[in-house]
């Protein structure tokens, strides 16, 4: 199955479309959104205690706001209560084996070795590591669907859980000619519990240095935040619609552009025929990748480049002048996130800015978040040390919380 996820035809449609399903839809990532901010509320309380490791606090947030999405859970990991060694396991071995992806892609000696049966270091690591991780997430997976078939499924959240939804589509679709497999089910599930660690953890790593290394940023997005929470000061559904959140969009957007994830936004495959794009002809089974960052850092096409300023976004005589010039390619939907597009999109994609969003937010909300004292060599992000696993991770340094009142 896990093969069928990166093919073509018929039985990657198949797969493709169960697995975005209650997943990918605006209604449906936007019906996860209660239970994030559940997640999120727990793990910003443990902010501080992982001020020297924020990496593995961004990646302990994404398991626990994907929890909440999967199985209707709330493990509260990055929290400072009592947590699960075997969820922290998890985690550790997910993003180990994700981080070694494209080093090992990358390095030529890999496939040689691979094509004489050997197996290098690095793979070996990977293939411990992702072992760990499905066995994990398969027992997770075991265990919830005990409880479902067993009518123990107590609350809102787990029945309308993703796994729970999947299951049920599954039991209505057999015996019909397309139907999966109950095992497939079970791998798509387990796929999508260990990658979504990666991407949202980048995401949140990055917005966190920029955060920390812009007071004056992230005092005009606690403005924003605070005017939309409860009476009780908790953060809303509500907050999270463009309309009432411009500035934290722009601010994911502004991300996106100095420091994304991915560096690039589309690879598609030339599948038809020869085909000629200003006067350079692509050949048949080419492919084709999309570079969104390098005009995005170019001096002669957006202002101080290194500067971390989400204004660009939302004001509106910058966008206006930006038409007719070859900074317009700032503004296209391709631009704007780093989840590729058509097709190929990530299925995950919305549920994962909805992630970003709410964790961002809730962080904001609770803490004032500075480079702490004892880090004097970092005076830009460029000072960031970063490594490129699946996504471009920042190594974050020591961070320094201050409880708001």
């Amino acid at each position: 199955m896990l093969r069928a996820l990166f093919s073509q035809g018929e039985s990657w449609k198949r797969i493709r479309r169960f697995m975005q399903t209650d997943l990918l839809s605006p209604d449906a990532a936007k019906g996860y959104v209660k239970g994030m901010i559940r997640a999120c509320q727990t793990a910003s309380q443990g902010a501080p205690l992982h001020a020297k490791n924020i990496n593995e606090y961004a990646a302990q947030c994404s398991f626990d706001m994907f929890s909440s999405i999967v199985f209707g859970d709330f493990p509260g990991l990055a929290g400072s209560g009592k947590k699960e060694e075997r969820d922290a396991t998890f985690c550790h071995s997910s993003i180990t084996a994700l981080e070694l992806i494209v080093p090992m892609v990358l390095d030529p000696t890999e496939r040689l070795r691979s094509s004489l049966g050997l197996k290098s270091k690095t793979y070996s690591i990977f293939e411990a590591n992702f072992g760990v991780a499905r066995e994990i997430a398969s027992q997770k997976i075991a265990e919830f669907k005990a409880r479902k078939a067993n009518g123990e499924l107590y609350n809102d959240f787990e029945k309308n859980s993703y796994a729970s939804l999947a299951i049920d589509r599954f039991l209505s679709s057999v015996g019909e000619e397309d139907a999966l497999e109950e095992e497939d089910v079970g791998e798509i599930i387990m796929v999508a519990l260990i990658a979504a660690l990666d991407t949202t953890s980048a995401m949140l790593n990055w917005c966190i240095v920029h955060l920390a290394m812009n007071p004056h940023v992230q005092e005009e997005l606690f403005k924003e935040i605070s005017s939309n929470v409860t009476a009780e000061g908790q953060l809303t559904t509500d907050y999270f619609s463009k309309s009432n959140s411009a500035y934290l969009n722009a601010l994911l957007r502004e991300n996106h552009r100095l420091t994304p994830p991915i560096a690039f936004n589309l690879t598609k495959e030339n599948v038809t025929d020869e085909v000629e794009i200003h006067n350079v002809t692509l050949p048949k089974q080419s492919m084709v990748v999309l570079d969104t960052r390098s005009l995005g850092m170019n001096p002669d096409v957006v202002e101080d480049p290194d500067s971390f300023d989400p204004s660009r976004w939302f004001d509106e005589e910058q966008v206006r002048g930006r038409k007719g010039t070859i900074a317009e390619f700032l503004d296209h939907p391709l631009y704007r996130e780093p989840f590729s597009a058509g097709a190929r999109k990530c299925p995950g994609s919305r549920v994962a800015n909805y992630e970003a969003k709410v964790m961002l937010s809730q962080l904001v909300l609770d803490w004032k978040i500075s480079l702490s004292s004892n880090d004097k060599k970092i005076k830009s992000w460029r000072d960031v040390s970063y490594f490129n696993g699946l996504t471009i991770q920042p190594t974050v340094p020591e961070l320094s919380f201050e409880k708001r009142q």
